[in-house]
């Protein structure tokens, strides 16, 4: 599904978005 993304980040930073996916994959 899609990342959740926090309301009051509207935009996210490449290396955040790659951060975000690193974690989900370790879930």
């Amino acid at each position: 599904g899609p990342i959740p993304m926090p309301a009051n980040s509207p935009q996210v930073k490449d290396a955040d978005i790659k951060t975000i996916v690193q974690w989900i994959l370790k879930m």
